[in-house]
């Protein structure tokens, strides 16, 4: 992500759960409410995790204004739309990086694409 241009995302970054308990996005722009969360195979599988994964994100989103992008195994072969969302989220959301952050973003996404 900092080699392609964005800014470094803080790590476990703490939000409000349903009860008042912590809750930790895994990457994250607090300022901006986007944040990324690796779902691996040896936590994220099976129903009722994926289940569990669903409403924690869902309570996030619509209680607490957090845009999260769930990431994969595959983020590491196949980047680029990941990338993407990451980049229109934290647009969307009120990102204003220069010029030349922006060109050295689509230089770094377009040659990752091929």
């Amino acid at each position: 992500m900092v080699d392609v241009g964005f800014p470094r995302p803080q790590t476990q970054v703490p939000a409000m759960g349903p009860r008042g308990e912590r809750l930790y996005v895994d990457l994250g722009y607090e300022a901006f409410r986007v944040g990324l969360e690796y779902d691996g195979e040896r936590h994220h599988t099976g129903r009722a995790n994926r289940a569990r994964d669903e409403r924690r994100r869902r309570w996030l989103a619509t209680e607490m204004g957090w845009e999260i992008i769930p990431v994969t195994k595959d983020f590491l072969a196949r980047p680029v739309p990941y990338l993407e969302a990451l980049l229109t989220a934290l647009l969307q959301r009120g990102w204003n990086p220069d010029g030349t952050t922006m060109d050295h973003i689509a230089t770094r996404l377009s040659r990752r694409r091929r």
